[in-house]
Formats: structure tokens, C-alpha cells, sequence
């Protein structure tokens, strides 16, 4: 209380920040595999195959035409089509090793 005889105000309780846990939280943390129950290797092995056999020569076909059709991309649309079509086979090898890290059922 105050000599005028007015109360002072409540004070708000102090409640310090939370405890961050070591390390730095904001940043995503690293996969880990783990061999268990849920394993299936057969189906890496059946995807390491599809890379091996048919993406990565298709890969190879498609990159050098769509850097031989690229330019023409800019002028009509319809080359644009192709173009687009050309890049997605070439990323196809990427898409095959993502699936064979992550173990996807092949059919």
C-alpha cells in the first residue's frame, strides 16, 4: 500500500521463457532409416533396376534433345509442350532414387 492509502497495483507473476532443448530447433532435423518390421529392401533393388536399365538412358536421350529443342521453346507453344515433356524424363533418374531412399511400392 501507498502513504495516500491507495493499494498498489498486482504485479504479474514472472515466468521465465521456456527451456529450449540443445541444439537448434528452427532447422529440420536429418532422416534416419531404420531396418525394422517395416523394411522392404526388394523394393530399393527393384528401383535401383528401373534407374539403372531405363532411366538413366532415357535420361540421356531426352537431355540432349531438349537442350537441342529448348531454344525453340521460346517461339510456339507447341514446342513448349515437348520441351516440358523432355524435362520430366530427365528428371526422371532423381525421381527413381528418391523412391528407391524411401522404399515406395514399385507398381
Amino acid at each position: 500500500m501507498y502513504p495516500n492509502g491507495v493499494a498498489a497495483p498486482a504485479m504479474a507473476p514472472f515466468y521465465p521463457p521456456p527451456m529450449q532443448p540443445y541444439g537448434y530447433p528452427q532447422y529440420p532435423q536429418p532422416i534416419t532409416y531404420q531396418i525394422g518390421p517395416q523394411s522392404y529392401p526388394w523394393r530399393s533393388v527393384l528401383w535401383f533396376l528401373a534407374l539403372v536399365f531405363f532411366a538413366w538412358p532415357m535420361a540421356f536421350i531426352a537431355a540432349v534433345l531438349y537442350v537441342t529443342l529448348a531454344p525453340f521453346g521460346a517461339c510456339c507453344n507447341f514446342m513448349r509442350i515437348i520441351t516440358d515433356a523432355l524435362l520430366l524424363a530427365v528428371q526422371f533418374p532423381c525421381l527413381c532414387t528418391e523412391n528407391m531412399i524411401q522404399q515406395v511400392r514399385f507398381c
